[in-house]
């Protein structure tokens, strides 16, 4: 339990180290695509979310 303490608060400290010493453009980017990557994952699920409840709806009912 001790050793998994240890553990937890070296990775603490890297990360801290790792947002605050490094030049800010590049955090930002290496920050930035997990989000960008994100969006374009849900909105691609909501274009074919969409297109495929359009195509199940009867002509009829298109109106």
């Amino acid at each position: 339990m001790e050793q998994r303490d240890l553990s937890q608060q070296r990775q603490a400290q890297k990360k801290f180290v790792r947002m605050t010493q490094t030049p800010i453009p590049h955090l930002i980017c290496r920050l930035a695509i997990p989000s960008i990557v994100s969006m374009l994952v849900t909105s691609f699920y909501n274009m074919a979310d969409t297109f495929l409840s359009g195509a199940s709806i009867p002509v009829q009912l298109r109106q």
